[in-house]
């Protein structure tokens, strides 16, 4: 039919040429399309498996901030989602729980997990982000904890002034900024 060659059109012209090669012998576009979802959705099982591990290995690292490793938590949910897998509010939020191994914030996390037994919906992620965030401004303004953002924001480097260049006469008087002439 006339939609089903627009829809062959449409589809090998959104192909790579090096994957084109799915496409050959198959006669309709829902045969195309079969074929190419049945290639590539055994790479996106594969990225999920390859995710949910990266997910259940990570670990807060002490010297960063807690923000910071949020957005690495929060970035490999999102591409484990984007891959066809599936995690629910909680499966999330108790793999955050587990990523987080310092002792620092184990008093919060059990209170939290503690409170999700009394009442499952009052644990959300935003909930869980914003009491572990205020934990640490309270551990950091105790002086208990240094994340790696400390140092870095204390750190200055000086160069020394080299050569005749023009930097090296600011703030001298004019007289002393001019160079001897070449009598040559």
């Amino acid at each position: 039919t006339k939609s089903d060659k627009q829809c062959k059109r449409k589809i090998v012209s959104k192909v790579s040429d090096s994957h084109l090669e799915y496409l050959q012998g198959k006669s309709t576009a829902y045969d195309m399309w079969t074929s190419l979802k049945g290639s590539f959705e055994r790479e996106s099982l594969a990225s999920q498996h390859r995710l949910k591990r990266q997910l259940e290995t990570l670990k807060a690292n002490p010297k960063e901030s807690l923000a910071s490793h949020f957005l690495n938590f929060e970035k490999l949910v999102r591409d484990y989602k984007s891959a066809g897998g599936t995690m629910t509010e909680k499966e999330t939020v108790l793999q955050l729980f587990q990523s987080i191994t310092n002792k620092e914030y184990q008093t919060v996390i059990s209170s939290l997990e503690t409170l999700s037994i009394a009442d499952k919906s009052l644990v959300t992620m935003p909930v869980v982000k914003g009491r572990l965030l205020d934990e640490e401004a309270k551990l950091l303004s105790a002086g208990l904890l240094r994340t790696r953002e400390d140092h870095n924001s204390s750190t200055v480097f000086i160069a020394k002034p080299k050569g005749n260049g023009r930097s090296n006469y600011r703030g001298k008087p004019i007289q002393q900024q001019q160079k001897p002439a070449n009598t040559q």
